[in-house]
């Protein structure tokens, strides 16, 4: 039956609490999870401070009545592509990973189809997805560096205002900060020994990368390769598992050379990164009074081919850490 999202009040605030409650309650279980294996690993402060800053930064973007604004236009666009999916059944190709629709399309899709969940609701599930990310990411710091630098990269990610602002949009963001997460917690364990936890860990990471945004995943999951090709070869002679393990990422590094070749051809490049970049260097003025992207869009640069990307990089990282400068912030959504 087609679906009709839910207009009574009482039905979006059901939502909210109800997925307020569930994802609660498996941050919780996580983190009972991972202690489990780590006695002194105490998340439960910044985790807790993590969360309830960002449900409150929902509500008051909410209530400030500078939603539409703030929160931009991708998010209708990605609305609408999931309310199409949950239109259709399970045995679709649609519901599939790497198919027509983005992971975090699906994931808006599940949630509506089999909750019919209203916006506010599918807000709540982002938050909570960022900050499993999150606690992930510290979990890794806690484990190479120790209890105290865990604790502190958890505050510090978690107070970020950035971060609180962009867990609760309807994007890709939360996926990738999870994604980021478990790539970082599986790299960590590689670097003390490379097992099947490590190995799927880091791989349910790049894959959650490439299947929300693809060219960042695929950087993502290289890094994951590299991570393992180190350990393996620094283990190679004293454990002949590790040799087995490195012949099997040799392997594996063989065959998605195609594939890896394919994805940064200059024809995928032009259509898949060039495009978003070109995108990020023009000024807008749709929905506005005046312009609003004009003081933060970005140098242009040449994302076409494999070597303009080594070439160019580094001036989209300075861009990415750097602008807006101070005096360029013009208006509500700048700043």
């Amino acid at each position: 039956m087609p679906y009709s999202p839910p207009n009574p009040l009482i039905d979006r605030v059901e939502g909210v609490v109800l997925m307020t409650l569930v994802c609660g309650y498996g941050l919780a279980l996580l983190v009972r999870f991972l202690q489990r294996s780590r006695p002194d690993f105490r998340p439960a402060r910044p985790l807790v401070a993590s969360v309830a800053l960002r449900l409150l930064a929902l509500a008051g973007v909410s209530a400030s009545g500078l939603a539409a604004t703030l929160q931009g236009g991708d998010e209708l666009g990605f609305l609408g592509d999931a309310r199409t999916l949950a239109a259709t059944p399970f045995s679709s190709g649609g519901w599939l990973p790497g198919g027509p629709y983005p992971l975090h399309e699906i994931v808006f899709a599940v949630q509506i189809k089999l909750g019919h969940l209203d916006v506010e609701a599918l807000r709540v599930t982002q938050v909570s997805i960022a900050v499993c990310g999150l606690l992930l990411l510290s979990t890794a710091v806690h484990d190479l560096a120790g209890r105290r630098p865990g604790q502190l990269t958890f505050w510090l990610t978690g107070l970020e205002p950035g971060s609180i602002f962009f867990s609760e949009l309807l994007h890709k963001e939360p996926l990738m900060i999870l994604a980021s997460g478990l790539v970082a917690l599986g790299g960590a364990r590689a670097w003390g020994r490379v097992d099947l936890v490590a190995l799927v860990t880091l791989v349910a990471g790049s894959g959650v990368a490439i299947f929300t945004r693809p060219y960042a995943g695929w950087f993502l999951a290289a890094g994951a390769v590299l991570i393992v090709l180190h350990a393996t070869v620094r283990d190679a002679t004293k454990s002949l598992g590790a040799l087995a393990i490195l012949a099997c990422v040799l392997v594996g590094i063989a065959a998605t050379v195609p594939v890896i070749l394919q994805v940064s051809s200059k024809q995928s490049l032009q259509a898949n990164l060039q495009n978003s970049q070109n995108a990020n260097a023009i000024g807008t003025t749709a929905g506005r009074s005046g312009p609003n992207g004009n003081n933060l869009a970005l140098e242009q640069v040449d994302y076409s081919t494999r070597g303009a990307i080594i070439t160019n990089l580094p001036i989209r990282i300075r861009d990415l850490l750097l602008r807006p400068y101070p005096w360029q912030v013009a208006n509500t959504s700048e700043q």
